[in-house]
């Protein structure tokens, strides 16, 4: 049995291959596709009463699809709760291990995993807790057993953090809603008082995928949106979490250390000691 999500970005418009999912069997659709003899490439034809944005992974018998008269009909099957399998899907990758930094575990496959989940606010609107006073909120997910950190965090409109590393973690974004610019900047020289050099600026939009890492460089996030954005992020292992990061004067270069342990939310439960933020 083979399992496919769709993207509506065109890079992912080929069927990304996913693992260990349960679905729940509910046809939605006649989709008549084609199929090369690569079985990662499917060519959607035409698709009945469905809306692409909401294209979910299908499932068929068989070595590969046919175009004949008796099998026109795929079954487009709709996960009862998608972000819920992309978190076990996550679980799975992370393993017994202690995030991946481990030898065993793929950052690009990782990043794979979240391209593939078409996001659906419906999914985790109950983690996306806003705060219209705070720049943004971050809304804790998962910890997977202490091993990495799964955050949903709610930017307002206008607003930003400030320049920050991560503490020699790996952080996987996501896009959920909206669009965020990520500006990248060089690693000040900490001798000197001078404003910090931009490496380059990036817009990400919905259903979007970045990752940064310490060796990569600095970087700030900015909702410049009319409407609040939510994005995903997964940190590991958990550095930043325990033993907090640092921030930077854009003009000055000049660092300061920021804690980073209390989230603005948890599972969708408000938490009772003020949040962190950078």
């Amino acid at each position: 049995m083979i399992k496919f999500c769709f993207s509506l970005k065109p890079r992912f418009r080929q069927a990304c291959l996913t693992t260990g999912v349960r679905y729940n069997h509910t046809k939605l659709a006649v989709l008549e596709s084609r199929m090369s003899s690569n079985p990662e490439v499917i060519k959607p034809i035409e698709i009945s009463k469905l809306q692409l944005s909401e294209l979910v992974p299908v499932i068929r018998s068989g070595d590969a699809f046919s175009n004949s008269e008796n099998d026109q009909e795929s079954e487009v099957l709709q996960l009862s709760n998608q972000f819920d399998d992309l978190v076990e899907n996550i679980r799975a990758q992370l393993g017994s291990t202690s995030g991946i930094n481990s030898d065993d575990v793929d950052v690009e496959k990782l990043m794979k995993t979240m391209s593939c989940y078409i996001s659906n606010s419906k999914d985790w609107e109950k983690y996306a807790l806003a705060d219209p006073s705070r720049n943004y909120t971050r809304n804790g997910v998962d910890d997977f057993n202490d091993k990495a950190n799964l955050l949903v965090l709610v930017w307002n409109p206008g607003r930003g953090s400030l320049i920050h590393d991560h503490a020699d973690a790996h952080c996987i974004m996501k896009v959920l809603k909206g669009s965020l610019v990520e500006t990248i900047y060089r690693w000040p020289q900490l001798k000197e008082s001078q404003s910090m050099q931009i490496e380059r600026r990036t817009v990400f939009n919905e259903n979007d995928v970045t990752y940064i890492h310490d060796r990569i460089g600095l970087h700030k996030i900015l909702n410049e949106g009319s409407i609040p954005a939510v994005s995903l992020h997964l940190y590991t292992p958990p550095w930043a979490a325990k033993y907090g990061c640092y921030s930077f004067d854009e003009k000055t270069g000049k660092q300061i250390k920021v804690q980073l342990s209390n989230t603005y939310s948890n599972k969708g439960i408000l938490n009772k000691k003020p949040a962190d933020a950078v």
